[in-house]
């Protein structure tokens, strides 16, 4: 099963306080979905106010492959800035 690594307010408000959760899932669409099961509203947050690496690579699209293995990282997005 993957390991996922949540932000701490994320993982109280939705998942009962646990920042890290193991999870089966052949890409990352599936790891969202079992996490969406644990935490509903997880899946609305995650296409737009989180970002997603697995293996320490930020994740481009959902059907990014997840290996037994692998290391699941959610983060806030950071927005706004001056150009």
């Amino acid at each position: 099963m993957a390991t996922v690594s949540l932000p701490t307010a994320l993982a109280k408000e939705l998942f009962g306080g646990r920042e890290t959760i193991a999870v089966a899932g052949k890409t990352l669409f599936a790891v969202i979905h079992a996490l969406e099961a644990l935490g509903p509203g997880f899946e609305d947050r995650a296409g737009h106010t989180l970002a997603i690496a697995v293996d320490g690579v930020l994740a481009d699209d959902w059907s990014t492959p997840v290996r037994p293995d692998s290391a699941v990282l959610v983060v806030n997005r950071v927005a706004g800035g001056a150009g």
